[in-house]
């Protein structure tokens, strides 16, 4: 059973089994994971990005990117049509082009319409100098509301998670954490899991934020002195810690970089072991 190969993937794949999107996006999948994938009537293509679409920036930075998109079979040629439609742009790869294409990708992966808007309404000022990028308007989000002390105090009980549904999947930003539209999502997805499967997808959530603060602790670590707003509150909050709430930091961080699948997975059977045993 793909749960017992990987736990993470299933539960990111299962959204489609219960039609909250068509299409998810995944870091890897290996050969015998793929034959279970297309057993549960879905399929995969390959994309490879030659344009980042990530980073905000006025000019496009070139690169290569292999992203896996698993979808519902029967949706094959209408994902097919919006690759082919990415695939366009990035030939043209100015501002509004690579903006497009954060739209379309964000419309096939199911997630909300002002979300998308709000990535990349910011990813256009940001490339102007205007504001911040959306990913650290989430992480200064995530200190201000106490989700990064949550993760510090508590991991790796994932019992707060229900204040962080709005992080329903991986490297996705909601136009804010206490979004109603993408908090649904997450909530309803949490809903409609039966054990082991909902402490599975609690623990996936608390991973996702995870990712933001480690990225948020990359950021403090590389600078000598905070010369932006994020850079600011990003310091000071880390400044603040106290010596061994920092380590404990330092110590998620290190397991979580070292492999951020197998440390997912590893978390995800490390919970359902204890509550089984407990």
């Amino acid at each position: 059973m793909l749960f017992d190969l990987n736990p993470s993937l299933y539960i990111e794949i299962g959204r489609i089994l219960f039609n909250l999107t068509d299409c998810v996006l995944v870091n890897r999948i290996e050969a015998p994971e793929l034959e279970e994938i297309r057993g549960m009537g879905l399929d995969v293509i390959l994309y490879e990005f030659r344009v980042n679409r990530i980073i905000s920036s006025p000019e496009p930075i070139f690169t290569r990117d292999l992203c896996i998109y698993v979808f519902k079979r029967e949706k094959r040629k209408r994902i097919e049509r919006k690759l082919m439609r990415i695939m366009s742009l990035e030939r043209n790869p100015n501002l509004d082009n690579r903006l497009k294409i954060n739209e379309i990708e964000g419309e096939m992966l199911g997630y909300p319409e002002c979300c998308i808007s709000n990535f990349v309404e910011l990813k256009r000022k940001c490339a102007m100098g205007k504001s911040m990028p959306p990913e650290s308007k989430t992480i200064v989000e995530c200190i201000e509301s106490g989700v990064f002390s949550n993760i510090i105090d508590f991991f790796p009980d994932p019992s707060f998670y229900d204040d962080i549904c709005s992080l329903f999947t991986s490297n996705f930003y909601p136009c804010s954490l206490k979004c109603k539209r993408a908090y649904d999502i997450g909530r309803k997805y949490m809903e409609e899991l039966e054990e082991p499967y909902k402490t599975a997808y609690k623990c996936k959530i608390v991973s996702n934020a995870i990712n933001l603060l480690v990225s948020a602790l990359e950021t403090y670590r590389s600078m000598k002195k905070p010369k932006t707003e994020f850079g600011l509150i990003v310091f000071e909050f880390f400044k603040d810690l106290d010596r061994k709430r920092f380590e404990r930091v330092l110590k998620i961080a290190d397991m979580f970089k070292a492999d951020p699948i197998g440390f997912e997975n590893g978390y995800i059977r490390m919970i359902l072991k204890k509550r089984h045993t407990d």
